[in-house]
């Protein structure tokens, strides 16, 4: 079951685009619930209260680097183009806010609504790149069947191999699509 966010739950994040257009300025912007809205302050200046009935879809993702996990949550809203939510660490808040987030949408719109994953682009390029280096290989055997080559035969089963594990991080972890149950959301958040 998820949580209710309680009155202290809110998060620190970036500034999106759309943030900037309402008004906020400086960083961290304070992201919290407040009623049937969606509210965010910036550290300087501007504030936003975005009801909760005006977003069609979220989708609740993350994406790994060299620096760790880089949580990220999109918000649709009706007519409009995404808005980013993208916490900075620490991440105290984050969950809880965004768990209470995912739960009014669905009340509200039902819970093919709520997504998680990151999206396609991503999941593809982790996949491409892999699938793009196994190809090359399988190109220079065709090319040219010499023993000399066959060393890169070792190789080219690791490309396979990390290919098809890139294909199954994908679907678990990027690959953008509607939770059967809210409880899928521990996967992609802190």
């Amino acid at each position: 079951m998820i949580p209710a966010a309680g009155p202290d739950d809110e998060f620190g994040a970036g500034i999106a685009s759309a943030m900037k257009r309402v008004g906020i300025r400086g960083r961290p912007v304070r992201v919290r619930i407040e009623g049937d809205a969606l509210h965010m302050e910036g550290a300087k200046s501007g504030e936003w209260n975005l009801p909760l009935a005006a977003v069609e879809r979220v989708r609740i993702g993350f994406y790994e680097s060299k620096y760790g996990k880089i949580y990220r949550t999109g918000l649709w809203l009706q007519g409009k183009e995404e808005i980013l939510l993208q916490p900075m660490k620490p991440y105290r808040g984050y969950s809880s806010v965004v768990r209470q987030l995912a739960s009014e949408v669905a009340a509200r719109r039902g819970l093919a609504c709520v997504e998680r994953g990151t999206g396609l682009s991503l999941a593809l390029f982790n996949f491409l790149v892999l699938a793009g280096g196994a190809a090359a290989l399988v190109l220079v055997f065709l090319l040219d069947w010499d023993p000399s080559l066959w060393p890169l035969l070792l190789l080219l089963i690791a490309f396979v191999g990390l290919a098809l594990y890139a294909c199954r991080e994908m679907r678990g972890k990027h690959l953008p699509r509607p939770v059967t149950s809210l409880d899928e959301l521990d996967v992609q958040l802190p």
